[in-house]
């Protein structure tokens, strides 16, 4: 029987997946084997939830599980402490596939989630929102849902005094053409700027570098889609970084 719930629910996928697959099904399946890897030790995560008093195991607020390059992580409960669980993991998960050399883009959304693990069911609009708005915006980050956003600013989580999510002019895109607009999104950089050096010259070249391997080829002979995917990340990150100073 399907367990119902009011749940947070965040989806990820791997940028290049599907021209890693066509070019090289070893290397693919390299990709797959660290999504896995950087998932299981998300869960395993022992973390100090604002409010809370004790380190608990973040398997015990959250699950998840893949298909192919698609991870699902959703929260076990709907209260406060599990809005924050989802922050952690999706930041946790987001960065432990990007030291693997694993771009993702993902999103979060809240709402009725029903799963049945014993049989790898999964159902819900939150599911269905997450990969709308991931799937919408040429770039590596996490998007926000308004209905997170909006539980979210009754109960922030900060970042060395800041909010771990901002408002920021992503391109979408629409039917025919790109559009501009402002979306909540998770300000990971922010949570991971040890793993920037400032001393080096942060480009769209010298970010997609570690993804070679999965495109097979180098920044410049991209698709222009593609490359649009990295020069709005690395826009993002140098704003991000930039706010962080002082």
């Amino acid at each position: 029987m399907a367990d119902k719930h009011e749940r947070y629910v965040a989806l990820f996928d791997a940028l290049g997946f599907k021209e890693a697959v066509a070019r090289n099904l070893h290397e693919a399946w390299g990709v797959l084997e660290d999504l896995r890897v950087s998932m299981e030790e998300t869960l395993n995560l022992f973390v100090k939830l604002p409010k809370g008093k004790i380190l608990i195991q973040n398997s015990e607020r959250t699950a998840a599980t893949n298909f192919s390059d698609s991870v699902i992580i959703f929260t076990k409960g709907d209260e406060i402490e599990d809005l924050q669980s989802i922050f952690i993991s999706s930041t946790a998960f987001f960065a432990k596939a990007l030291n693997r050399c694993v771009p993702l883009r993902g999103a979060i959304s809240h709402g009725e989630f029903l799963f049945n693990p014993e049989k790898n069911l999964f159902c819900g609009v939150p599911l269905n929102r997450a990969w709308c708005l991931a799937e919408s915006v040429p770039w590596s980050g996490i998007i926000i849902d308004e209905c997170v956003a909006k539980r979210y600013s009754e109960n922030p989580l900060m970042s060395g005094g800041k909010s771990v999510i901002v408002r920021w002019n992503v391109q979408r895109k629409a039917i025919s053409e790109r559009v501009q607009e402002s979306l909540w999104v998770l300000n990971w950089p922010l949570v991971c700027k040890e793993n920037f050096n400032q001393d080096i010259k942060l480009s769209p070249e010298s970010y997609s570098s570690a993804f070679y391997s999965i495109f097979g080829s180098s920044y410049e002979k991209w698709a222009e889609d593609v490359r649009a995917k990295y020069d709005n990340t690395v826009e993002f990150i140098k704003q991000m970084l930039d706010s962080t100073v002082g």
